[in-house]
Formats: C-alpha cells, sequence, structure tokens
C-alpha cells in the first residue's frame, strides 16, 4: 500500500493521535507509530472490504483495480465502500475495535 493511501486511511479511522493512544503506542518514536499505525489501518482496511456483500464484489474490484492503474488517492474506492457496505460507519467502527483487540492481545503475548 502506498504511504499516501495509509495516511489517508489513518485519518478517516480517528487520526494519529487517537490511534495512538487506543493502541497503547503513543510512548514509541514518532516513525515507529507511524509504522504500526499504518500496518493496522491496512489490516482493518481488508476487513472492511470483506464486509462488501457479494453482489457488489464486481463494483468495488473495478474501482479497486481503477485506483492502482491511476495512482490516484483512495477516495474512489471510500467512496464505493459507502455505497456498497451496508450500516459502513458502525462496520468500521466494529471492526476497529475487533483490530484492537486482537492487537493488544499480541501486545500481551509478546510482554
Amino acid at each position: 500500500m502506498r504511504e499516501s493511501d495509509a495516511q489517508m486511511l489513518i485519518t478517516i479511522f480517528g487520526g494519529k493521535n487517537i490511534l495512538a493512544s487506543v493502541l497503547g503506542v503513543a510512548r514509541y518514536p514518532d516513525e515507529v507509530q507511524t509504522r504500526i499505525l499504518e500496518r493496522f489501518c491496512e489490516c482493518v482496511f481488508k476487513r472492511v472490504l470483506l464486509c462488501v456483500p457479494e453482489e457488489h464484489i464486481g463494483g468495488i474490484i473495478d474501482t479497486f483495480e481503477d485506483h492502482r492503474a491511476s495512482g490516484r488517492t483512495l477516495e474512489p474506492l471510500i467512496d464505493a465502500l459507502n455505497r456498497y457496505v451496508p450500516n459502513m460507519d458502525t462496520c468500521v467502527r466494529e471492526e476497529i475495535e475487533r483490530a484492537v483487540g486482537e492487537f493488544r492481545i499480541q501486545e500481551a503475548v509478546k510482554s
């Protein structure tokens, strides 16, 4: 995923400060926080993609392929997700909550 896409996802999913605080990585250097948050947001984004109803997968794939070929921002893909995923805001919130829970479990195991 391009850096600009990752930064856009961080913004969409709540912003760097909020996400770093929720994940408990605010104490790390800025560069490390950014790498963690980019990876976290990429995982959440992929989970949201899995929420697309089967009948709309073709449209999402077309939009995603256009995005990759053109090098544009993720905005057209986000717009498509808003059209195709029922209750997109709820879906994003739930996927972030699940991912945060899994992240915390992984961090606890590492400690």
